[in-house]
């Protein structure tokens, strides 16, 4: 088992422990609030004492997160996003074992295979994430080129009220705002709900998303989350991905 946490960011090869992990390493290493966890290798089967200990010294306790890292998912050509199963809220150290359990079993449900045989890909292992379980107030989305028509003077920021499980799984509807990547002002907006971010935070946001997109080297979809209402907004990043709706173009 590996670990990202404040200081300690142990390095995660992609090979062994899937894309998520990995990346979730380098922006940690980099400096961006990150989720406090640990990254379980594909195929590795780590003892109930190791886990619950990681838990309590690196993730604060329970619940927590258990979250994918197949091999090749959040990968330049491939997402995988929203395919494999993710277990929010874990309480217990069975659960999470259980959990484990799940998510590398994912990997052979309907929506996995067919992923899969539509790219051609082979099957491979899943690492498994576990990591600090947050209670935001928004989440959502970024995009750090507008991903429909390619545009990567833009940036797309998509939000939802709370967690955003169901945003990432399409069950819910965002807000969405797209922004100029140079002047970064707003200019559309698309109001569904009552908006729940304010402007300091769209423009902490933009800001988090270009020096994000600097550090990988190519436009993101990064997964971000706010638990602070405060002047000082506490903007956590869950996750990056490469855009593949211009990798695979």
């Amino acid at each position: 088992m590996k670990v990202f946490a404040g200081e300690i960011v142990e390095d995660i090869p992609e090979g062994q422990y899937g894309g998520k992990a990995s990346n979730l390493a380098k922006l940690a290493a980099a400096g961006a609030m990150v989720p406090p966890g640990f990254a379980i290798a594909a195929g590795e089967l780590p003892s109930r004492k190791d886990v619950d200990f990681l838990v309590y010294t690196v993730c604060g306790g329970y619940p927590v997160a258990v979250r994918s890292s197949a091999i090749g998912e959040d990968s330049t050509g491939q997402s995988f996003a929203g395919q494999y199963d993710t277990f929010l809220d874990v309480k217990n150290l069975s659960d999470v074992l259980k959990a484990i359990g799940k998510v590398r079993l994912s990997a052979k449900n309907d929506r996995v295979s067919s992923y899969r045989e539509s790219f051609q890909l082979d099957s491979s292992g899943v690492g498994v994430v576990i990591q600090q379980m947050l209670r935001p107030y928004a989440s959502g989305v970024m995009f750090t080129a507008e991903p429909v028509e390619g545009d990567d003077s833009l940036i797309c920021i998509e939000e939802v009220a709370g967690l955003g499980d169901k945003l990432v799984s399409g069950q819910a509807s965002p807000n969405m705002y797209i922004i100029d990547k140079a002047t970064e002002v707003v200019i559309e907006e698309t109001i569904i709900d009552e908006p729940v971010i304010r402007a300091d935070v769209i423009s902490k946001l933009v800001k988090a998303g270009k020096r994000i997109e600097e550090w990988f080297g190519c436009p993101q979809d990064i997964e971000w989350a706010v638990t602070s209402r405060s002047k000082v907004a506490r903007i956590h990043i869950l996750q990056t991905r490469p855009v593949t709706t211009l990798t695979n173009i």
